[in-house]
């Protein structure tokens, strides 16, 4: 089983809602996965591109 694909499916529904605090928590949960080992895979890092470049974002602080 692949982490990031645990992850989709868990979160994948929260990506329909405009809800900024909830768009803020995935990207911070995203960023965590690879936090942990001190490496960004290849793989974590489209991921995490696609999921920033997918979600409505409305806050004064950049998404990146």
């Amino acid at each position: 089983m692949n982490i990031l694909d645990v992850f989709k499916n868990k979160v994948g529904s929260l990506l329909n809602e405009s809800d900024q605090e909830a768009n803020e928590k995935l990207i911070e949960l995203a960023t965590f996965f690879y936090k942990i080992d001190n490496r960004v895979s290849l793989e974590e890092q489209r991921y995490v591109d696609e999921l920033m470049g997918t979600i409505e974002w409305s806050s004064t602080i950049s998404i990146e």
